[in-house]
């Protein structure tokens, strides 16, 4: 999924950020590809946008922890803040 034709480094952190408002138009198919991501190595970050988000559907595409990799905000204009938390944990290194 992460190429080095896309300038992926093999030692870097693979990341893939999911926006989303929680309703999937085919949830199956989605949480289908986030384990596939997983099984790869790829970290995947779920933020869930709206006032009515679906945490357990956040739970089956994130990476573990999900006190690490699920994040909420009530709109998009909010994902402004997480920008700098998302970013000291990639850049500090998953584990």
């Amino acid at each position: 999924m992460f190429q080095r034709r896309y300038d992926s480094r093999p030692d870097g952190n693979h990341v893939t950020i999911l926006v989303t408002d929680g309703h999937s138009s085919n949830r199956d198919k989605t949480v289908e590809v986030a384990k596939l991501m997983k099984e790869a190595g790829i970290h995947v970050f779920a933020i869930g946008v709206s006032k009515k988000v679906d945490f357990l559907k956040l739970e089956l595409v994130a990476s573990q922890p999900p006190e690490e990799f699920i994040y909420h905000v009530i709109d998009y204009k909010s994902l402004e803040a997480l920008k700098y938390i998302i970013v000291n944990i990639t850049c500090a290194g998953i584990q």
